[in-house]
Formats: C-alpha cells, sequence, structure tokens
C-alpha cells in the first residue's frame, strides 16, 4: 500500500482507517511522494476523503484502471 506522506496532505480519518486496516492485515505501508508515472503502473488507484470515505479511481489520464466498478444508480 502506497500512500503519499503528510506533507501537504491533510491526515483525515479515512486514510487513518486504510493504515489501522492495513496493520491489522500486515500489509506493509510505503509513504512516499508518488508521481504520476507511478500511479499508471499500479493495478488499482483509490482515493480517500473524511465527507466521502474512499473511492476507486476509474482513469488517470490516458489510462483506464479495468478494477474499477461503476457502483452508481
Amino acid at each position: 500500500l502506497y500512500t503519499p506522506p503528510g506533507e501537504g496532505v491533510l491526515s483525515g480519518v479515512s486514510l487513518e482507517v486504510v493504515l489501522n486496516f492495513a496493520e491489522q492485515v500486515q500489509i506493509p505501508v510505503v509513504q512516499k511522494p508518488l508521481t504520476y508515472w507511478e500511479l499508471i503502473e499500479c493495478e488499482e488507484v483509490y482515493v480517500t476523503c473524511t465527507t466521502f470515505g474512499i473511492g476507486p479511481v476509474s482513469k488517470l489520464g490516458e489510462k483506464d484502471f479495468p478494477n474499477f466498478r461503476d457502483t452508481s444508480m
């Protein structure tokens, strides 16, 4: 699990939940600045927001993330 470090990013409740869960299930967490090029190499990308929780990213530039599932009605 990669996440940007705290500089310039608000530490939110949703991110804390994700990081705590990762620790509980022994998923390694790496906090480092992420570039666009690193993100488009990922299988899945998610964003966290205290207001909306956790959400998948469906597209980044020209890169589509096929594991995105549209759950909107």
